[in-house]
């Protein structure tokens, strides 16, 4: 449980210092307790208190980067006494702070002085370890010159006996040492909380810090060791410390059936600062509530007694209170106190109150019940009056006797429209007069029909002739069930059905889409939207569908020929249309074999986005009247696409052009007849207007 890690460090040489940590491995809810001891070596200088400092950082990031580790400065140190300028002098430390906040791992744990390191531990910090028991120290006093601790240990939740072996320690700048008391602690099957067990320590002079360590000695329950506990205490010289004390208190009265409250005023009347209990003897209840620290010489603290006396006390009963420090009793004063006989009232108490159900939406039924008693001294008539909003009902009176009890149910639906509902019950008497009554807050949940809808499996890209199934989430994320209808509307995909869900409730829906070989290509919306039927809130989500074109083995190569009437010396223009099928932007440029003759291609390349199309334009001039093949090649990314012939020849109509495709495959020769061209220069081409030729085609 303790961890103690020395990594000799350089430190400045008028102090050395421990350093450790209690528990390791913490847990959740423990409380990261960081102590030791401070011992000034030379005798010579010394340094203020402030300079004292904790700091922890998690192993792996860097101890000197400040935003990498957490500073304690709530430090608990005490040194002589007799130390009026808050100097370093030999003295025991301890500070403690929760561990919210920090991640799982292993830390370090560094004392500085004056920004020197004097030494370090380290601890673990585990989340996910639940203590099943916990140790409390209930009491720690001085006394006959040593200090004095009681202790109890309690479990939870463990269904076996088990045996705890605790420690009691004194450490000092060499650590904790050997254990200055031991004791085995037995914890029956019935988790009950163990008998107080007194431990003695001698104090020192100055600061006196003890630790309490337990560990589980039942070898299947290691994991139900408590946490261990560690406290500071000031004390002087034993042989000097005179503890003395003095106690009034002031005169009071008690009444049959109620408690009334005394005062009393504890000083300190040594030469030490000093702690003190006080107690009280009597025949009344009583209960004291004194809470403090020590006391200085010459202060004073006030505390307070509660006196309950029960019928048939009066008219009085002695009162005892005794100051004590440690097992001495300083000072004792006894009073008679005066008690007064009880008043008779006409009361009524409200036993039980439930409202019902738990979760409340509007339009529910709400039932109230509740137990009346008669605890008055006088037979009652009474009625219910209860109001829910602004709505008052008071019902019809009825007996209850002194004693008597009866049950009552209160029925009303919730409104509609409102978070918070102000219920207030009331038992009035014959003539109108209020007994008892009770007031609270009645919290309506709101109705809500909430859609909500998402595409979680889709298909952006589809060719032509291709189906697919897409997958649609839906989901009522109100607190009530309802109708939702939803609606897909697409060029390719439809929907509009109606569906009943719960709250919180969710369905998958497939939605197909079908692609045929002739559908349009291009981007469309694909949009899902869900309404409630009773509110008409809406949700939709949506995505882009981009139909391809069918997955040729390339980009497809559509040729649109012209043809002109040539007579003597001219030239034949050809365009070439390129369409990207690609599925992304892509660059095409268009090579040709040799030709005899006048040869030019414009552009030079064409970037196409996916779907896209355009054109070269090709101008063939043979040198003579002869037939002339002209082979072409169109490219993308350096590879060839696409390749045809263009063939040209000289016959009784003019020059005809024709293309082949070699990539046609059944299909053949593609020949197409287009109007002639005559007196053109390739320059001017790109200013006429180019009709589109319908393409032919047979086997």
């Amino acid at each position: 449980m303790l961890s103690f890690v020395g990594l000799g460090f350089c430190a400045d040489p008028i102090y050395t210092g421990s350093v450790e940590v209690l528990t390791t491995p913490l847990g959740s809810g423990d409380a990261l307790t960081i102590y030791g001891f401070i011992d000034h070596t030379t005798g010579q200088g010394t340094l203020a208190e402030s300079s004292l400092q904790l700091r922890y950082y998690k192993v792996g990031s860097d101890p000197e980067v400040s935003s990498t580790y957490l500073s304690e400065s709530s430090i608990e140190y005490l040194s002589n006494y007799e130390n009026p300028d808050n100097l370093l002098l030999d003295g025991a430390y301890y500070a403690e702070r929760a561990v919210s906040g920090l991640a799982n791992g292993t830390y370090t744990v560094q004392l500085l002085i004056n920004g020197k390191i004097l030494d370090a531990a380290q601890f673990n910090y585990d989340s996910s370890l639940q203590r099943n028991s916990n140790l409390r120290v209930s009491s720690v006093f001085t006394s006959a010159g040593s200090l004095t601790a009681d202790y109890v240990i309690e479990k939870e939740n463990t269904p076996e006996n088990v045996t705890y072996s605790v420690g009691f320690y004194t450490p000092s700048i060499n650590g904790l040492g050997n254990a200055d008391s031991t004791d085995s602690l037995f914890v029956g099957l019935d988790n009950s909380t163990a008998t107080s067990v007194t431990f003695t320590s001698p104090l020192i002079q100055g600061a006196n810090l003890f630790v309490v360590k337990v560990l589980s000695t039942t070898p299947s329950s290691p994991d139900l060791m408590p946490a261990g506990f560690v406290k500071l205490w000031m004390g002087g010289s034993p042989e000097a410390i005179s503890v003395k004390g003095t106690l009034t208190f002031a005169d009071c009265t008690a009444k049959e059936e109620q408690t009334k409250d005394g005062t009393f005023t504890v000083k300190n009347t040594g030469d030490y600062p000093a702690s003190y209990t006080v107690n009280a003897e009597s025949g009344l209840e009583t209960s004291i509530s004194f809470t403090t620290s020590l006391i200085q010489p010459g202060n004073s603290a006030d505390g307070t007694i509660s006196l309950t006396a029960v019928e048939g006390d009066s008219p009085s009963k002695l009162l005892t209170i005794k100051l004590i420090h440690g097992s001495a009793t300083l000072s004792t004063v006894s009073k008679m106190i005066t008690v007064q006989a009880r008043d008779l009232t006409h009361e009524i108490s409200i036993l039980s109150y439930k409202i019902t159900p738990s979760n409340i939406m509007e339009g529910d039924e709400v039932i109230v019940s509740f137990t009346l008693k008669n605890t008055g001294d006088f037979d009652e008539r009474v009625r219910v009056e209860y109001s829910s909003g602004d709505e008052t009902i008071t019902g019809n009176s009825f007996s209850l006797n002194i004693g008597d009890s009866r049950t009552k149910t209160i029925t009303f639906e919730a409104p509609v429209g409102a978070d918070e509902v102000p219920f207030t019950l009331n038992i009035l008497s014959e003539d109108g007069s209020l007994i008892a009554g009770k007031v609270t807050t009645i919290y309506v949940e709101q109705l809500s029909f909430t859609p909500y809808v998402r595409w979680y499996n889709k298909f952006e890209q589809v060719q032509q002739g291709n189906n697919t199934d897409n997958k649609l989430t839906i989901k009522n994320k109100g607190n009530t069930a309802d109708w939702f209808n939803v609606k897909i509307s697409s060029n390719y995909a439809s929907l509009d059905k109606d569906y009943y869900l719960g709250a919180e409730q969710s369905a998958s829906i497939t939605v197909p889409v079908v692609i045929v070989d002739n559908s349009k290509t291009g981007a469309y919306a694909v949009t899902a939207t869900m309404c409630s039927l009773t509110t008409s809130d809406c949700a939709s989500d949506d995505f882009t569908l981009t139909v391809l074109g069918k997955n040729y083995e390339n980009s497809t190569i559509v040729l649109n020929q012209t043809m002109q009437e040539l007579s003597g010396n001219e030239g034949a223009v050809f365009e070439v249309l390129v369409k990207n099928f690609e599925g992304a932007t892509t660059t095409y440029t268009l090579s040709t074999g040799s030709f005899n003759g006048e040869l030019q291609i414009s552009p030079s390349s064409i970037t196409l986005l996916n779907g896209e199309d355009g054109k070269f334009y090709v101008y063939a001039k043979p040198e003579n009247k002869i037939d002339e093949v002209l082979t072409y090649q169109v490219l993308a990314n350096g590879g060839v696409v696409d390749r045809g012939n263009l063939t040209m020849s000289y016959g009784p109509g003019g020059l005809t052009g024709l293309i082949t495709l070699s990539e046609a495959g059944s299909v053949g020769a593609l020949v197409l007849s287009v109007a002639l061209i005559g007196a053109l220069v390739f320059l001017g081409i790109r200013a006429f207007n180019q009709s589109r030729v319908e393409l032919k085609y047979w086997k």
